[in-house]
């Protein structure tokens, strides 16, 4: 998913799956991610190990709804809000 289709969507996944998302020309270690409530659903940081770039994520934890808002350390670039809504 393209971090600028997130805007107020709201995303279902499944316990365990991971929603991977494009950051498009910005970094992928670029972005940061607070979870509403961490027990259903986690931020995974995007990274560059030097052969390869990891886009950041959120991984379904366990069945309920959270609110996610992903922030860019570059300027300028408003915070992302959306909701995650996690299934079985």
């Amino acid at each position: 998913e393209d971090a600028g289709d997130l805007q107020g969507a709201t995303v279902d996944l499944k316990v365990g799956q991971v929603l991977n998302i494009n950051t498009g020309d910005l970094d992928v270690d670029s972005y940061s991610g607070e979870v509403e409530n961490p027990e259903i659903a986690e931020f995974i940081a995007g990274h560059d190990d030097g052969s390869a770039q990891f886009n950041p994520g959120v991984a379904g934890r366990s069945p309920g709804t959270t609110t996610v808002v992903l922030s860019n350390k570059d300027g300028g670039i408003e915070d992302i809000t959306f909701t995650v809504v996690v299934s079985p």
